[in-house]
C-alpha cells in the first residue's frame, strides 16, 4: 500500500491508502450477493461515478440531449444482459441507489483531469467548444458537492493513479469513504488490505 497525495475538491475527502488489486478479485467481490446481487431476472446493476463510471426485457433509450446535439443512436440493454454497468457524473447519487446493486466512486486528480477535458474538447466524446466544458463543469462540481456519490460507493478506485500496477490485470483502489456505502446494500466492496 502507498499513501498519495491527490488534488481534490474541497468537500471530497481524500481515499487511501491505495493499493493494486487484481482484476479479478474486484470483479468477483462486486458480484458477490451479499453486496445486493438481485434475484429477480434483472442485470446486477453496476454504478461507476467520478470525475475522470431493465427488469428481464430489453431496453432502448435514447436521452432528449442528445437530439439537440445531434447525437446518434441510443442506449441499448439485451433482455439476457447479465451486468449492466452504468457510468457517468451523477450514476452512483443517492437518488439512484434503490435502482443499483453496487457503486463504485473514481477518485482523481483535478489538475490531470482539468488536462485530460482539455485535450479532448472538440473531439468526438469530448466537449464541442471551451464553453461548453466551462458550462459543463459550472454544473457538474456543485452537483457532485451536493450529492456526495462517494459517500455511497463500496470501492473507490483511482483514476489519476501514482503507484505502480498492471493497467491490463489490475486496477488501483483504496477503502471506501464512508461507513454506509450503498444505501440498502452490504457495505464495502473491497475491505482494507
Amino acid at each position: 500500500m502507498v499513501i498519495v497525495s491527490l488534488c481534490l475538491a474541497p468537500e471530497e475527502p481524500e481515499a487511501g491508502p491505495w493499493r493494486a488489486e487484481r482484476l479479478p478479485v474486484v470483479a468477483a467481490t462486486m458480484m458477490r450477493s451479499d453486496h445486493g446481487k438481485s434475484t429477480d431476472r434483472r442485470p446486477f446493476v453496476l454504478a461507476v461515478d467520478g470525475r475522470s463510471s431493465s427488469a428481464g426485457r430489453p431496453v432502448s433509450y435514447r436521452p432528449p440531449r442528445w437530439d439537440q446535439r445531434q447525437r446518434p443512436g441510443a442506449i441499448e440493454v439485451p433482455a439476457d444482459c447479465p451486468l449492466l454497468i452504468i457510468e457517468g457524473v451523477g450514476a452512483a447519487r443517492r437518488e439512484s441507489a434503490r435502482l443499483t446493486d453496487a457503486a463504485i466512486w473514481v477518485q482523481a486528480d483535478e489538475c490531470e483531469t482539468e488536462r485530460r477535458n482539455l485535450a479532448r474538447v472538440g473531439r468526438p466524446g469530448g466537449s464541442t467548444t471551451m464553453q461548453h466544458m466551462r458550462e459543463w463543469m459550472a454544473e457538474e462540481m456543485p452537483f457532485l458537492a451536493g450529492r456526495r456519490p462517494w459517500e455511497h460507493a463500496g470501492l473507490i478506485a483511482c483514476g489519476t493513479p501514482q503507484i505502480p500496477f498492471d493497467p491490463a490485470t489490475e486496477l488501483v483502489v483504496a477503502p471506501p469513504l464512508a461507513r454506509s456505502c450503498h444505501p440498502g446494500k452490504g457495505g464495502s466492496l473491497i475491505s482494507p488490505a
